[in-house]
């Protein structure tokens, strides 16, 4: 079909050969261990860590024009191939403080490497060979969050609630070999939160509390400040 994809020796929609799938069935294994500690209502800790393997990945690889069949015309068709074996591995850990009951403090880290370790190399498009033991691009390695929700306890201003919270996101790379990537990032987004009554609640949030620059993607800006204000009813 028109703008069909290719894939390792054969294209995508076209059946293999023997009769069977187009690509082989992925298959992999996942290994995940963690843990949990609390203590006395004050402190919550959680981690864990884990390694996924996964075969038969399928990757896009490229792209290419191609003249249609039916049109005669020039189409630009997505390359696509099963590139071989890749794996993740990676930890995540959050700790929780209660230094008050109405104060909570949170943090969390995340790492991950994924990379693609065995190439099936393609005989009918060798050009689009990727690399083995080459971090993936289009996810940061590492992540990082802190949050603290206080709640006012009594007064005339019992029940309102303030929220602040930060969040790391490492460089993401587009392509590794050529050192190219979107910068690495910290955000900072608070909210106010009062109830009423326990029924009625108003909320003010406010993203990206200091009107950071950033880059989402390549040539796509990020949000400036902007700011939500909502009011709900329970029943």
């Amino acid at each position: 079909p028109r703008g069909s994809v290719v894939v390792a020796g054969q294209r995508h929609g076209e059946p293999a050969k023997e009769g069977g799938d187009v690509f082989k069935r992925d298959k992999g294994y996942q290994a995940e261990i963690g843990v949990r500690c609390m203590w006395a209502n004050r402190i919550d800790f959680s981690g864990s860590v884990y390694y996924i393997r996964k075969n038969n990945v399928v990757k896009n690889l490229g792209t290419q024009e191609e003249k249609d069949e039916t049109t005669g015309e020039m189409v630009q068709k997505t390359i696509q191939a099963q590139v071989g074996t890749a794996d993740s591995r990676g930890f995540d850990l959050e700790l929780t403080v209660h230094p008050v009951s109405t104060l909570a403090v949170t943090g969390g880290l995340g790492w991950q490497d994924y990379r693609i370790r065995k190439i099936n190399q393609s005989k009918d498009y060798p050009e689009y060979t990727d690399p083995s033991n080459v971090r993936a691009t289009g996810i940061p390695r590492t992540t990082f969050y802190v949050y603290a929700d206080y709640t006012i306890p009594k007064g005339l201003l019992k029940n309102l609630s303030f929220h602040l919270s930060g969040t790391f996101q490492d460089k993401i790379f587009t392509d590794v070999a050529n050192r190219v990537y979107n910068p690495a990032l910290f955000l900072v987004d608070g909210g106010l939160f009062y109830t009423i009554k326990q029924k009625v609640t108003l909320a003010l949030n406010v993203d990206n509390l200091f009107d950071k620059e950033y880059f989402k993607s390549t040539t796509v800006y990020g949000k400036p400040r902007n700011f939500t204000g909502t009011i709900s009813y329970r029943f």
